[in-house]
C-alpha cells in the first residue's frame, strides 16, 4: 500500500523527467523552469540581446581592423612610391663623371669602373636583398638601406673632396699628385669602397619598395599599375635629382676651365655638395620606411598559396606536418577532457593563450619558409626564367652603359678645335632628364596597358610548375573537356609580350641611330636618341617585372625578380668595360687631348655592339614566350 507522501514524491519525481502538461480540468501547471519571480520582469527579448550585442561588436570589430588594414596598406604605397622617388641617386652618374676625370684626372676606364662597381653591388645582391625581404619584411632591410647611403655618399664626398681641396688639378696640400694620374691609389680605391655602399643601398631600397607595394596589392586587379608607379617613381627620381644639382646646387665655373660656345655656362654641378645632400636626404627616407613600409595580410596571402598547391598534390603530406610545431605530450589529452577536468576542479596542461600564439607563430613561420623554399626551387628549376633572365641581360646591359656614359658622349660631340656643329648635343643633366621622362611615361603606360588589356588567369598561380608535364597535367585535371579555357575572353586581350616586342624594337632604333656616323655633324639627334633608348629601357624594366609577378605569382617577388635583377650586372660591366675601351683607344689617336676623344670613333664600336645586343634580347625573350604559349601558362 502506497501512503500519499510516497505518492507525492513519486509524482515530484515524475515532474523532474517528463516535460509538464496540463492536467485535464483546466487548472494552471506552472513548471519550476519558468517560475519567474515577481521582482524579475520577463522581457521576451532579453535572451538575444546579449548575442546581438556579441555579434555587433564583431562587425564592428571586423570593420574596424579593415580600416586599419586599408590605412597601412595606403600609407605603405604613399612611402613606397616616395621611397622609390629618392632611391635612383644612382642613374645621375653621368651629370658628375665628367668631374672625376676633369678635377679627379681619372682616366675613362677608372670613371666606367667607378660605374661598375656600383652597377654590379646593385645587381649582384638583389637576390640577397629580396630573399631577405621576403621572410624578414622590408623594415630591417629599410634601415640598412639608410645606412649604406649615407656611408656611401658622405664618404663619395670627403673623397671628392679631399682630392679637391688644394686646386682643380688633383694636387694634394704637400705638392703631390694623386688619384688616376698620380703615384697614388688610396683616393680612387676609397671611392670605390663609396660607391659600393652606394650601390647596394639603391638596391635593398629599391626593393623595400617594390616588394611593399606588389605583395600589398599584388592580387588585385590592377597588379600592373601598382608595380608601374613605385618602379616609374624611380626613374623619375634621377630627373629631378639632376635637375636640382644642375640649378641648386652648383658653384662658379673655374676660369681656367675653357667651355665651348654652344655649352657656356657660368656655373656647373658641385658634386661635393651634391653627394652630401643624397646622403642626408636617403638616410633619413630610409629610416622613416623602418616604420612606414609594412606587408599587410601576408599570412593569408601564404596560406592561400599553400593550400593551393596541397590541392595540386606539389607538397606532401609530410612537409606540411613538418611545419607543426609540438606542444606538450599531455596538451591532446588535455584538450580533449578540458571540459570534464574542469567540472572536477582538476588543472590541465593545456598551453596559456601567450604558448599558443608563440606555437601559432612559429608555425606560420615555418610555413612560409616552406613555401617560399619550394617557390624559389620552382623558379630556378624553370628554363623560361632562365631564357627570360638572359634576354633582360642582353637588353639593360647597353642601357646601363649609355646612361652611365651619356655625358662623355656629348663631349665627343663637341670639337676642340675647328668649326662648331650648328647645333648642341645638350647638357649631361638634360640627358639624364630624358631618360627619367620617358622611361617614366613608358612604365606607366605599359603597366596600364597590361592591366587594361592583358589576360586574366583564371587560377591563382598559374606558373608554380617549371616543367611542362606538371603545367598540362594541371590545365588538364582543372577541366573535363579537352579545351581548356586558359582566360575568359569577355573583352579584347592580349599578351603582355606583345606590349614588350615593341618596346624592345624601339630601343634597337635607338642604338642604330647611334651606329650611324651622322651625330658628330647632327649632335642634336643625341636627344631623340636618348628619349628613344629612355622608352625602351623603361618599357622593358616595367614588363618584365609585371611578368615575373603574373607567371611565378608574388609570394616569392622579391626572391624571384632579385634573381632575374641579377643578370643586368653581368651586362652592365661587359658593355661598360667594351665602351671604356673604345672611347681610350680612340683617344689615343689622332689629335686628341690627352683623356679626350672627339668623334663617332669614340663610341661608334660600342653602338653596334648594342645594336646586335637587342636584337639577341629579342631572340631569347621570344623563345620563352613561346615555351609559355606552349605550356597554356597565361602572360
Amino acid at each position: 500500500m502506497i501512503s500519499p507522501n510516497t505518492a507525492e514524491e513519486e509524482d515530484t519525481t515524475g515532474a523532474q523527467h517528463h516535460p509538464a502538461e496540463p492536467s485535464s480540468n483546466n487548472d494552471v501547471f506552472i513548471d519550476r523552469r519558468e517560475f519567474i519571480p515577481s521582482n524579475h520582469p520577463h522581457d521576451p527579448s532579453s535572451s538575444s540581446e546579449p548575442l546581438l550585442d556579441t555579434v555587433a561588436a564583431h562587425i564592428s570589430s571586423r570593420s574596424q581592423a579593415r580600416f586599419r588594414h586599408d590605412a597601412i596598406r595606403l600609407i605603405s604605397f604613399i612611402w613606397g612610391i616616395l621611397t622609390s622617388l629618392c632611391a635612383g641617386g644612382i642613374t645621375t652618374f653621368s651629370i658628375y663623371a665628367p668631374f672625376f676625370i676633369r678635377d679627379l684626372h681619372y682616366t675613362q676606364y677608372q670613371v666606367n669602373l667607378v660605374a661598375i662597381v656600383a652597377e654590379v653591388a646593385m645587381y649582384l645582391l638583389v637576390p640577397v636583398f629580396g630573399y631577405l625581404c621576403d621572410r624578414y619584411t622590408a623594415r630591417p632591410i629599410s634601415i640598412a638601406a639608410a645606412t649604406l647611403f649615407g656611408v656611401g655618399y658622405i664618404g663619395a664626398a670627403v673623397v671628392y673632396r679631399s682630392g679637391t681641396s688644394s686646386t682643380s688639378s688633383g694636387i694634394d696640400f704637400s705638392g703631390n699628385p694623386v688619384w688616376g694620374g698620380g703615384k697614388s691609389s688610396l683616393g680612387f680605391g676609397w671611392m670605390l669602397v663609396a660607391f659600393t655602399c652606394i650601390g647596394m643601398g639603391t638596391c635593398s631600397m629599391y626593393l623595400t619598395a617594390v616588394t611593399t607595394c606588389a605583395k600589398n596589392f599584388g592580387k588585385g586587379k590592377y597588379k600592373g599599375l601598382v608595380l608601374a608607379i613605385p618602379i616609374s617613381a624611380f626613374g623619375v627620381s634621377g630627373m629631378w635629382q639632376a635637375q636640382l644639382g644642375t640649378h641648386v646646387l652648383t658653384r662658379p665655373v673655374p676660369a681656367a676651365v675653357p667651355v665651348p660656345a654652344p655649352v657656356a655656362v657660368e656655373t656647373e654641378l658641385d658634386a661635393g655638395k651634391y653627394f652630401l645632400f643624397l646622403g642626408i636626404l636617403l638616410s633619413v627616407v630610409g629610416g622613416i620606411g623602418t616604420f612606414a613600409l609594412k606587408v599587410v595580410d601576408e599570412d593569408e596571402l601564404i596560406d592561400e598559396a599553400v593550400e593551393d598547391l596541397e590541392r595540386e598534390g606539389l607538397i606532401t603530406d609530410s612537409a606540411r606536418r613538418a611545419c607543426s610545431v609540438s606542444r606538450p605530450r599531455d596538451t591532446e589529452a588535455a584538450a580533449g577532457s578540458s571540459s570534464t577536468d574542469a567540472e572536477y576542479g582538476t588543472f590541465s596542461n593545456a598551453p596559456n593563450d601567450e604558448e599558443e600564439d608563440e606555437i601559432h607563430a612559429e608555425e606560420e613561420r615555418k610555413k612560409k619558409t616552406l613555401l617560399l623554399n619550394y617557390e624559389t626551387s620552382l623558379f630556378l628549376h624553370d628554363e623560361t626564367m632562365w631564357l627570360l633572365a638572359i634576354g633582360f641581360l642582353f637588353v639593360t646591359g647597353p642601357s646601363e652603359a649609355y646612361i652611365n656614359n651619356v655625358g662623355t658622349i656629348i663631349d665627343t660631340l663637341i670639337p676642340t678645335t675647328g668649326p662648331l656643329p650648328s647645333s648642341s648635343p645638350g647638357l649631361a643633366s638634360t640627358h639624364v632628364s630624358i631618360i627619367a621622362l620617358t622611361s617614366t611615361i613608358s612604365r606607366l603606360l605599359v603597366g596600364t596597358i597590361s592591366d587594361l588589356f592583358a589576360p586574366t588567369p583564371t587560377h591563382p598561380h598559374p606558373q608554380q610548375h617549371g616543367p611542362a608535364p606538371n603545367i598540362n597535367r594541371r590545365i588538364s585535371s582543372s577541366s573535363s573537356t579537352t579545351s581548356v579555357p586558359i582566360y575568359t575572353r569577355t573583352r579584347t586581350t592580349f599578351s603582355r609580350m606583345y606590349i614588350l616586342f615593341p618596346c624592345l624594337f624601339i630601343l634597337f632604333l635607338g642604338y642604330l641611330l647611334l651606329s650611324i656616323p651622322i651625330l658628330p655633324t647632327y649632335p642634336a639627334l643625341l636627344k631623340f636618341s636618348t628619349a628613344v633608348i629612355g622608352t625602351g629601357y623603361g618599357a622593358s624594366f616595367s614588363l618584365v617585372p609585371i611578368i615575373i609577378a603574373v607567371v611565378w605569382g608574388v609570394e616569392n617577388f622579391g626572391t624571384n625578380w632579385g634573381i632575374i635583377a641579377m643578370f643586368p650586372a653581368a651586362g652592365a660591366a661587359f658593355w661598360g668595360m667594351v665602351y671604356s675601351v673604345v672611347y681610350d683607344v680612340a683617344s689615343r689617336k689622332g689629335d686628341n687631348e690627352a683623356g679626350k676623344c672627339v668623334g663617332w670613333e669614340c663610341y661608334g664600336a660600342w653602338a653596334v655592339g648594342s645594336t646586335v645586343s637587342v636584337v639577341v634580347a629579342i631572340g631569347f625573350c621570344g623563345m620563352a614566350w613561346w615555351r609559355w604559349e606552349k605550356r597554356g601558362v597565361v602572360v
